[in-house]
């Protein structure tokens, strides 16, 4: 029920784990985009489609993943119930591929659809001709950064419909979402904020319209700015409660590299954690318990206020800037980067609450010093 029948090999850019470029490359060089390098491998669309969307034959890029992916699962010891292609994050450059792409309706995502409809289409079939049907398997595609924007269009009526026959995705085939361009500081379907209104809600309304099956690769960092605060907690409800009500079935959330992890990474964890368990719990209260559990009872209040008083310092400085919005690759924000934000009676003021939670620890009598210590060494990261 939780897990014996979930194998993923791998998450994101995972295409070159099959058939991989360094191994293939001096033998078929035309399997790849012209902007493909021994770490960025982009396959060539053109040399295993054709215009109309099938399948080429002859000995191609697609041909030969075919045949990878059904060694793969027919040789496995468990059994797959998802497969994952991810893209990598280069671009496609070659110019045969940029007319298949106009020729099915302009996106890059289509073309990726393109493959996954086949590959979904003939690993089933060859894997019933094998005796060992997998029916039920998932077939998965990034929408992340180039290929966010959905292969659709809207008709007369205002409603969204694929581009073409051959990038509406089979029902078997779902999609990540990776909203590399959504504001953080509102919920995605926040109708006061104009920047996801007009872009991650509208990619992800584009998408709901021609596929069933979603899985969220959400952000929770921003990778301009690692250290500093991160005000997106007040989303996270929205967020959560938008991804319940469409039906997502695999959800994500990407933190920040693991050197620069500080207390509110930590805490990220602890919440997102929580909420993935239970959406209708209340964030304080998740608050309250991870600082008791880090810095015990009279500390954990003072470390709760910190929390409290973060929070509300830059929320206060985006609604007084106009237009704040907190992305991925943020940098430059005034309301959130600048010597004037950062100023120092800000920073003091945040160190009281620090100083406050020291001096609780050391004055507890009622607290081993192997307890202290532990204490002292969690508050390292506030």
């Amino acid at each position: 029920k939780w897990g014996a029948y979930y194998a993923k090999d791998s998450y994101v850019s995972s295409m070159n784990q099959l058939v991989r470029y360094q191994d293939h490359y001096s033998q078929h060089p035309e399997w790849w985009s012209t902007s493909s390098t021994s770490t960025m491998m982009q396959p060539c669309w053109s040399n295993s489609f054709n215009a109309d969307g099938t399948p080429k034959s002859g000995d191609t890029f697609y041909h030969q993943y075919v045949q990878e992916l059904f060694d793969t699962i027919m040789n496995a010891e468990i059994r797959h119930s998802y497969v994952f292609l991810g893209q990598e994050d280069n671009n496609n450059s070659c110019a045969d591929c940029q007319e298949l792409k106009e020729a099915t309706g302009g996106t890059e995502a289509g073309l990726w659809v393109i493959f996954l409809n086949a590959i979904s289409t003939e690993i089933k079939q060859k894997l019933r001709e094998a005796g060992n049907p997998h029916d039920d398997m998932l077939f998965g595609m990034f929408a992340y950064s180039r290929t966010e924007n959905p292969p659709v269009h809207q008709d007369e009526n205002g409603v969204y419909v694929a581009d073409c026959p051959q990038v509406d995705p089979n029902d078997d085939v779902y999609i990540m979402f990776a909203p590399t361009t959504a504001c953080f500081l509102h919920s995605i379907d926040d109708e006061t904020c104009a920047k996801n209104r007009m872009d991650a809600y509208q990619k992800m309304e584009g998408w709901r319209a021609v596929c069933k099956n979603f899985y969220i690769f959400q952000y929770g960092t921003n990778f301009n700015g690692t250290l500093l605060w991160y005000p997106h907690e007040s989303s996270l409800i929205g967020y959560f409660d938008y991804w319940r009500e469409i039906g997502v079935s695999d959800f994500l959330i990407q933190g920040m590299s693991i050197s620069y992890q500080g207390y509110q990474s930590d805490l990220d964890c602890y919440i997102i954690s929580k909420l993935m368990w239970d959406v209708d719990r209340n964030i304080n209260d998740i608050v309250h318990e991870f600082n008791r559990y880090m810095y015990g009872e009279t500390a954990g209040a003072y470390i709760d206020d910190y929390y409290t008083y973060m929070n509300a310092y830059f929320m206060n400085r985006a609604l007084d800037s106009d237009n704040a919005h907190l992305g991925i690759y943020l940098s430059g924000a005034p309301w959130l980067t600048t010597t004037e934000t950062l100023n120092k009676n800000f920073v003091y003021g945040a160190y009281t609450y620090y100083d406050n939670a020291v001096a609780a620890i050391e004055n507890d009598e009622t607290m081993s010093q192997s307890q202290k210590e532990q204490y002292f060494y969690n508050l390292k990261k506030v």
